[in-house]
This record gives structure tokens, sequence and C-alpha cells, in this order.
């Protein structure tokens, strides 16, 4: 079948020249320097690095070769999954095993068919350990230059208690199920992690994050990405820039600082105490809270607290609106 890269090489960089000459723009008209901030450089930087990859590559001929139900036995001293996948998908389960069971699709596209099988007879997955942790990788024997790229999309069912570090692009990356902490790290397409207990480290550059019933607590450096969180029941701390970030249903500690950014929440009902400020500059504020909206200049602040005040929603957002609702 074949597969799409969503945003070639000349997208992403029009893209970025866009966003400067705007960014240049609001910067002389209000703020000095100051709005070309720390987040707007990380989204060059993150994209300098992810787009060393054909962009468009929907007629280039291919070849594939799949893997199925590959047991790996993990040994007692093996606590944490690494996967590093410059181009493809991720799907991560987790269940009450002792070992990982292994399957994946690799896409080779080339110039010519012929050239596409020939290296696609040769490829396989490769798995080794690293101390703690098992490491799965493509073993790719040397290549012609005429080969376009090289796909590998990934399901894994694993144990429940590995802690997880995966870095994924151009491709979806889902966890559910997973009992200890994870580090994630996904551009140009979507993020889904579902029913986890540990903590999530989340960083994401142009896509899409959909998180919900996560006991730990919730950490998303992101831009250029919509975010929709549901039932996160530890803390949740969020640095964005140039997307739209929702919150729903939550019980605990909120901190989020945005710039170009559009931000919904709604506390959950289990939320009673709580110490809340907002503010937004050159953006609004809207809510249903009994607390009294201030202005001054372009600024505009909410602040209040309800009960012993030990859980925070603290939100700080330039050039973006802010709804919270109760």
């Amino acid at each position: 079948m074949k597969r799409k890269v969503k945003m070639n090489r000349k997208a992403v960089v029009s893209l970025i020249i866009i966003v400067a000459a705007i960014l240049m723009i609001f910067d002389i008209k209000y703020n000095g320097s100051k709005i070309l901030r720390e987040f707007e450089i990380e989204s060059i930087d993150d994209s300098r690095l992810n787009i060393n990859y054909p962009g468009d590559i929907i007629d280039t001929p291919h070849a594939e070769k799949r893997v199925s139900d590959r047991q790996i036995v993990l040994g007692e001293d093996i606590k944490a999954l690494c996967i590093k996948n410059g181009m493809g998908s991720v799907n991560i389960s987790g269940e009450k095993r002792d070992d990982i069971l292994l399957s994946c699709r690799l896409t080779v596209y080339a110039e010519e068919k012929e050239e596409a099988e020939l290296l696609a007879e040769g490829l396989d997955v490769h798995t080794y350990t690293a101390g703690d942790r098992m490491i799965i990788e493509p073993e790719i024997p040397e290549y012609a230059e005429r080969i376009k790229a090289i796909i590998v999309d990934y399901d894994l069912l694993v144990p429940e208690d590995l802690l997880l570090d995966i870095s994924n692009s151009f491709g979806r990356l889902t966890v559910k199920n997973m009992i200890e902490d994870m580090s994630l790290k996904n551009s140009f397409d979507t993020v889904e992690i579902r029913n986890n207990s540990g903590d999530v480290e989340l960083r994401t550059t142009y896509g899409a994050i959909y998180a919900e019933d996560i006991s730990g607590n919730l950490a998303i450096n992101s831009s250029f990405t919509n975010t929709d969180c549901s039932r996160i029941r530890g803390n949740m701390n969020a640095n964005i820039a140039f997307g739209v970030f929702r919150a729903r249903d939550f019980t605990n500690s909120l901190r989020i600082r945005a710039a170009y950014s559009e931000i919904e929440v709604e506390p959950g009902d289990g939320l009673i105490e709580y110490e809340l400020y907002c503010e937004t500059k050159y953006g609004n504020i809207s809510t249903n809270l009994p607390f009294q909206l201030e202005r001054k200049d372009n600024v505009r602040i909410l602040r209040g607290s309800e009960g012993s005040a030990d859980i925070k929603i603290d939100i700080i957002n330039e050039c973006g609106s802010i709804r919270i609702n109760k």
C-alpha cells in the first residue's frame, strides 16, 4: 500500500519562513524582541532536524517486507524499551507478559521497482541490549543513492511495567495500557496515549496529541500541535507554541506557558479547592468562574481561589486567548 509523507521539505521551510515573517511583524509592532522566544527557536531547530527525508513519495516504486509475531526474550535486568524510528509509525500495547511480541512492516521506496525489491529482501529488525535497555532498530544493509526512503511501521505487545523511550517521525505514535514512566517524541503526525499509570514526558512538532486516562504526571513541550487531554489525574505542565490546547476533567494542578495558542480548560467536578491565575497578552479571557477579570493595556488577568488552594491552575499565554469554564 502506498504511503504519503504529509509534509515535504519545501512545505516545512515555507511554513517556517511565513511564521518567521509574522513573528517579525508582531515583534516590531508590539514587543521589541521579547516575543521571539525559545518556543519558536526550538520549533525551527526540530524542523531542521526532521526534514532530512524525501517529502512526497506517493508515486515512487516501492517494496515491502513483513515481520510477524517475533518473540523477543527479555532478561531480568531489562527495565526499558528504546526505539528511534526515523520514518514510520509505532504502536505499543502493554500486557501482563515477560517478553515482547514484535510485528512490523518495512517499506523501501526507490527510483526503480527492482532496486526496492532487492533492498527489501535484505531488510530486518535488529534487537540488542545496552545496560538495562532493550533497543529495537531496523537492520539496513548498505544501499544505493537511488533509494528514496525506508519506512518502518512497528506493532508491539510489551510488558506493561517497561519504561519507554520512544522517538518517532512521519507516522503515528500510539501507547496504551502501560504502568511505568515514558519519554516520547514525535514529529509530523499524531500521538495517542491512553490508560497509562506512570509519568509521561512528551515532545511534539507538527501534529496532534490525544491523551486520556493518565494517572501520573503529564509534561508536554510542543509546537505547531493541537492537544486534547482528558482525565489526567496527575499534574499537567505544558510549554506550547502555535497550537490549540484543551484540558478537560482534570483534578490536579495545571501549569501552561503558551505563545500564539488557544487555551481551553475545563476542570473536573472533583476539583473543588484550587488557586487560579490566568494571564494573556494580546488575547482575551472568557470564564464562568466567579472571579473578576482585570484589564490593563493589552493584558488580561483572571485570578482567584476556592478553599485551601493547594492545587494551582497557572496559565500564561501570549498572542492567544484563554477560556476556562467549570
